[in-house]
């Protein structure tokens, strides 16, 4: 008895007795499946967005480096012309004689840069060619340098 007339006294006052603190059990401690599979499904469709733009860029930069490479050994080919008063049989003699390396031989695709001297005889009179994306020569995609049509 002495408890309740203690707690109405209190009651009484206006003083209120501070509750014991529940915890909470229900919350929330991570994510639903269905959170997971859509924050998944947003990466995969940034991703690919993403994935098809690279693709496209990688493409031009390999052909804008191999228009730099077919004109850089084109250039080498020139000064091995005017400094032998011919031009080489083959690029293998420019790697020899250090006019171009031995990796400037090969397009970024991996194929032979294919070079073909002129019956002229004329220091400029050559072409080198890649074979370009598709790798086989002959077509639209070819990236030649002509020195005897500059």
């Amino acid at each position: 008895m002495e408890t309740q007339s203690w707690t109405a006294f209190l009651n009484k006052t206006g003083i209120r007795l501070a509750a014991p603190r529940r915890r909470r059990t229900s919350a929330p401690k991570g994510m639903t499946l269905i959170e997971i599979l859509v924050v998944i499904a947003i990466i995969g469709i940034v991703a690919t967005v993403v994935a098809v733009g690279v693709v496209g860029y990688m493409k031009d930069a390999k052909i804008e480096t191999t228009k730099t490479l077919v004109d850089n050994v084109a250039k080498g080919v020139s000064s091995f012309a005017v400094t032998h008063r011919g031009i080489p049989k083959d690029l293998n003699e420019l790697v020899e004689k250090k006019y171009i390396k031995k990796n400037q031989t090969k397009d970024p695709w991996d194929n032979e840069l294919e070079f073909t001297a002129g019956n002229g005889g004329a220091i400029d009179d050559f072409t080198l060619c890649s074979n370009g994306p598709d790798g086989s020569g002959g077509n639209e995609d070819d990236i030649c340098s002509n020195r005897d049509e500059e």
